[in-house]
């Protein structure tokens, strides 16, 4: 019997190497804790002739912060998320409810990012982490602006 509820170990997030059309996607396996951060903001439509303030829908906000498991081997993963915070480095993610490659039907949220926040944590106790934190940017792909999306693989 198939369970119907998706645990996050059983998650992935993905950057791409290759083109938007044709991605090749690279598993970020050493993520431990992975939350996606959608909102929206609101616009005041409030008038004289109601003694509410309304709200209408305006533009939709994102973030993703992970955290990855440091460990002193070489990690080309590890060495993607650094250049994207110490370069400036854009990046199309993918954030999914499946792991271990993408297939068909995986669904989440894909956008080009830029890492605004890189931090280390290193707990008496635990092992060495280091947190990052992605924000979608403004990506124009060979005159095509891409968005962020709800994504489902096909």
């Amino acid at each position: 019997m198939a369970r119907d509820t998706v645990v996050g170990k059983e998650a992935g997030a993905y950057y791409n190497t290759a083109s938007y059309a044709t991605p090749t996607w690279v598993e970020i396996t050493k993520a431990i804790d992975v939350s996606v951060n959608l909102g929206k903001n609101t616009a005041t439509v409030a008038s004289r002739d109601v003694d509410w303030e309304l709200a209408a829908p305006a533009l939709k906000t994102a973030s993703v912060d992970i955290g990855y498991l440091h460990t002193n081997v070489a990690d080309t993963v590890f060495d993607a998320l650094l250049s994207m915070y110490i370069n400036d480095d854009v990046k199309d993610m993918f954030i999914s409810d499946a792991s271990g490659g993408v297939s068909t039907g995986d669904q989440g949220l894909r956008a080009h990012f830029i890492c605004t926040d890189m931090s280390q944590e290193q707990a008496l106790q635990d092992s060495v982490e280091y947190s990052f934190s992605f924000q979608p940017t403004r990506f124009n792909d060979s005159g095509t602006l891409r968005v962020p999306e709800w994504f489902e693989a096909s």
